[in-house]
């Protein structure tokens, strides 16, 4: 029995020990296009895709999908609870089967997707004249819900968009009580409802994602007394009453992403969705799966940052003070960092009045360029929602310098453990640092660390300003290593001295070695609001008395200023 515990325990530290490095990665954030712009037909979408990807800068879109009738008559589907308006249909949802959709099916089989990697089957409730207690009306939604997540699990897409609001022309579906009966009782319908149409898409496709433009958070303002904003509520909580474990829900918090406009707006959004509208709008049987299977998504409408004749909106009122202190683009590559930060996955942008791309006019508002309103907007995007990809391509095309003090690592030592140039680790920690000549990746000369008992850092310092752009990289070689664990760090102090804390800080993990042994940290960093000074740092710990490691000097470039100015390539 001993023997066999010995085993046994043996075996379980091993699993322990390998587990304890399978460190994991967080989703890669993409932006999703959900605007006018997008509105078109998957015929010209897949004979411009080349064209289109290569002018917008998102990683996916959102899909109009269209059928044929029996009688060969060609109609939008995304709406989803009654005919095209003014398409001649009447006003009464129709039955649709799959074999509508047979040619777009076959042409979105055939798209080559390249840069859009997520995109989504979008579906609104415009026109809708339904009946909360009409059986033969909610069997044709549900039918015709139920064929769209077929067609978007068949074609590779991830999912549904849901748009719940209510246009012109159109009745609120999810404002609407049937004449003669009370809030309860269709409170109980419409929650029912949901039950039956969240079964109809989770069968069709039974690990899709689920994106509602806004949720729960529709009217959030009504949180604390759900029963006076509208029907979302009892039907959201009728799809996750059937939702199953493999399905992913997302909120879209539509319109207070809108006018979100400060790092604090933000995190209350992401606050709302993953806590306040949790305690008060699901129903506490549905808490478990809300938590396990809900994401965020924040929304930013373009037209404000991009548009200067836009009208004073509601959003223009939040964000004036701010244009008012720097550009716009500065500001929507501020907050589009801040959207990233605070989503789980997704950032969508709606917009209305420009398109990316030449050529097509995918809607009769979207005949001007964005480019052509905002020079550079493109490029803003892409680096905030790519900074790292984005800011490696300015380095390798020699726009951007290195500003690193003594690179090269040529100057001398002035005192035990610190080249010139360079903090190091306090005195009194065990461990060496000595010059190790020409022993650096490009044969210039570098450091040789050797067992350090605590934390060191390597560092450098810089004046920077808010909304600057940097690209860092260093290099290390493990000579012998058994137990030391190294990174790259970006740390910074505000304008009142302090050292900043918590999220403001960055680290990156140096990745597997090349062929010479040499591993690479990089990382790009967008400085935040209000920042005077960035350490630059490689960190270590744990080091055995005879590990060591080869530390390369670190290259630091300012890739942007901020866009004060329109990019110029």
């Amino acid at each position: 029995m001993n023997k066999k515990f010995t085993l046994l325990f043996s075996v379980f530290c091993v699993i322990l020990i390998a587990g304890a490095q399978e460190y994991w990665a967080p989703k890669q954030k993409k932006l999703i296009d959900c605007g006018w712009a997008q509105a078109i037909g998957v015929e010209r979408l897949h004979a411009n895709i080349e064209m289109i990807e290569a002018h917008t800068p998102f990683h996916g879109v959102s899909i109009r999908l269209h059928g044929r009738d029996a009688k060969g008559v060609k109609f939008a589907a995304n709406y989803g609870f009654s005919p095209e308006p003014d398409a001649g249909r009447g006003v009464e949802v129709e039955r649709w089967e799959y074999d509508f959709f047979k040619e777009d099916v076959a042409l979105l089989k055939a798209t080559k997707f390249k840069k859009f990697t997520d995109n989504f089957i979008w579906v609104n409730s415009r026109a809708g004249n339904i009946d909360w207690f009409n059986d033969d009306q909610w069997g044709k939604v549900c039918n015709n819900f139920g064929i769209l997540a077929r067609v978007a699990k068949e074609t590779g897409l991830k999912g549904i968009i849901f748009d719940a609001e209510w246009y012109r022309k159109s009745k609120p579906v999810f404002g609407t009580l049937t004449p003669g009966k009370t809030y309860e009782e269709t409170a109980a319908k419409a929650r029912q409802r949901g039950r039956e149409g969240g079964k109809a898409m989770f069968d069709a496709y039974p690990d899709m994602k689920l994106f509602f433009i806004f949720g729960f958070a529709w009217k959030e303002g009504m949180r604390n007394t759900p029963e006076c904003s509208n029907l979302m509520i009892p039907f959201l909580n009728g799809v996750y009453d059937v939702v199953p474990p493999t399905v992913t829900i997302i909120e879209g918090h539509e319109y207070h992403g809108y006018s979100a406009a400060t790092e604090a707006d933000f995190v209350n959004l992401r606050f709302d969705v993953k806590s306040d509208i949790l305690q008060k709008m699901v129903d506490p049987a549905n808490i478990k799966k809300y938590r396990a299977q809900t994401e965020f998504a924040t929304a930013l409408y373009l037209d404000p940052y991009m548009n200067d004749k836009i009208g004073d909106s509601t959003f223009m009122k939040h964000l004036r003070p701010h244009f008012e202190k720097a550009p716009k683009l500065t500001v929507l590559r501020r907050n589009l960092v801040r959207a990233m930060a605070v989503s789980d996955e997704y950032v969508w942008v709606w917009s209305e009045c420009a398109k990316w791309f030449p050529k097509i006019i995918p809607h009769p508002g979207c005949r001007l360029m964005w480019e052509d309103l905002k020079p550079g907007a493109g490029r803003t995007i892409e680096s905030a929602c790519d900074p790292l990809t984005y800011a490696k391509a300015e380095v390798a095309s020699g726009r951007a310098k290195n500003i690193a003090s003594d690179p090269t690592m040529s100057a001398d030592f002035i005192r035990p453990n610190r080249p010139r140039y360079y903090d190091f680790w306090k005195s009194g920690t065990k461990g060496s640092c000595v010059k190790a000549e020409k022993a650096g990746h490009d044969g210039k000369d570098a450091l040789l660390i050797t067992g350090s008992n605590s934390l060191f850092t390597l560092a450098q310092t810089y004046n920077v300003k808010g909304d600057q752009l940097y690209y860092v990289r260093a290099r290390i070689k493990k000579v012998n290593n058994k137990s030391g664990q190294y990174c790259l760090m970006v740390a910074y102090v505000d304008n009142l001295k302090r050292a900043a804390m918590g999220r403001t800080t960055v680290t990156a993990r140096f990745g597997e070695p090349d062929a010479d042994g040499w591993q690479i940290a990089e990382m790009a960093v967008i400085v935040p609001e209000n920042m005077a000074k960035m350490h630059v740092r490689i960190c270590g710990n744990w080091m055995f008395e005879n590990d060591q490691i080869i530390a390369d000097m670190m290259e630091v470039y300012k890739i942007d200023d901020g866009h004060a100015l329109p990019f110029k390539r």
